[in-house]
């Protein structure tokens, strides 16, 4: 009898997701840490985002990737893309306890360009022969030693 309570009560240890076997967080650790992330910029720093970012921040669901180093340990990067920045997040170290680290930083952006549209080779000048005369020797290419 008190080998199936005990299997009872493991099948719903497990079922919650309190925490899983492999040392990976649960969704609700998940959103725990996303909303300490929440607080953190809309009521501790309010000097970095506008009332109406705030609100946008907490009705709307970060992008968020984990990677695990450890069971429970890892870094964690929550990012907020708003009309005119981005707000990033870094969660590392043990998950869920004093020990972990926050950083924060903000992306302003000034304009919207496409990697599509920008061309990397626009402003380079051609390449001519002057530029490589330290590497010739009367229009010939000189050895390494």
């Amino acid at each position: 009898m008190m080998g199936r309570v005990a299997a009872v009560f493991l099948c719903i240890l497990i079922l919650c997701g309190c925490s899983s076997i492999d040392g990976s967080l649960s969704e609700s650790e998940k959103i725990t840490i996303i909303d300490m992330a929440r607080y953190t910029i809309t009521r501790q720093n309010k000097k970095f985002v506008t009332d109406q970012e705030a609100a946008e921040i907490n009705k709307t669901m970060p992008e968020v990737r984990i990677h695990y180093t450890g069971p429970r340990q890892g870094k964690m990067w929550i990012s907020w893309s708003l009309d005119k920045k981005k707000i990033n997040f870094v969660y590392s170290g043990e998950f869920l306890t004093d020990s972990a680290m926050w950083q924060m930083w903000i992306a302003k952006y000034k304009y919207a360009t496409s990697k599509e549209k920008m061309d990397p080779f626009h402003k380079r000048p051609q390449a001519t022969a002057a530029d490589f005369a330290d590497l010739r020797k009367k229009d010939k290419v000189v050895p390494r030693k």
